[in-house]
């Protein structure tokens, strides 16, 4: 529906359930509220290859309503603490969306609180969204196989880190990202990180 009152979580997962062969997911101007599935940290969950998730930048809001969601879980595993899934999962984009959180820090070692999480994926690019208000880590990356691209976007207010790149670093870019009011900022023991504005309060 796209109204922020309405909960979108079961009609954004049908769709997204539907891309099994691959294929694009655009969200309209709209705030979408989501909310975690029981058991899991996670709202939504992209786990076939080949998908585009898109929208209108500002316009298109996925907004939580709880403060450890992890609001788009890109891994083969639902569980979005699983940090290292068996099977990979390969050319994921998602570009031009909106992904806000509670704004309440929670501390949360694995796997809650993040706003874009991609576990063993290949070919991963993250460009041009907005993360805002995560309890925890705004894009976060484990056990990839390379081939990430985190390019040009914009985190802010999240309570913990801007963004953490803990993937295999083979032609991979972290880069053009602006974080404020970030309690960390860009983590990353493996790939160097070049031309991001890091502005902490």
């Amino acid at each position: 529906v796209g109204d922020g009152v309405v909960n979108d979580t079961t009609a954004i997962q049908s769709a997204i359930n539907a891309l099994t062969s691959g294929g694009t997911l655009y969200f309209p101007d709209g705030t979408y509220k989501v909310s975690k599935v029981p058991s899991y940290d996670t709202c939504l969950w992209v786990r076939y290859d080949n998908i585009r998730i898109v929208g209108q930048g500002r316009k298109s809001v996925i907004k939580s309503t709880n403060n450890l969601d992890t609001i788009l879980n890109i891994s083969k595993s639902e569980n979005s603490a699983d940090t290292a899934p068996v099977t990979s999962i390969n050319n994921i984009v998602v570009k031009d969306i909106t992904v806000q959180g509670t704004g309440v820090y929670v501390n949360s070692p694995l796997g809650g609180g993040r706003g874009i999480h991609g576990a063993n994926v290949i070919n991963l690019m993250i460009m041009d969204c907005f993360v805002l208000d995560m309890s925890m880590i705004c894009i976060d990356t484990l056990d990839g196989r390379g081939y990430i691209s985190i390019i040009g976007n914009h985190c802010h207010d999240n309570k913990y880190t801007a963004i953490n790149f803990n993937s295999r670093a083979y032609q991979s870019i972290v880069a053009g990202n602006i974080c404020t009011g970030c309690t960390g900022s860009v983590n990353s023991a493996i790939i160097q990180v070049d031309g991001n504005c890091i502005v902490v309060n």
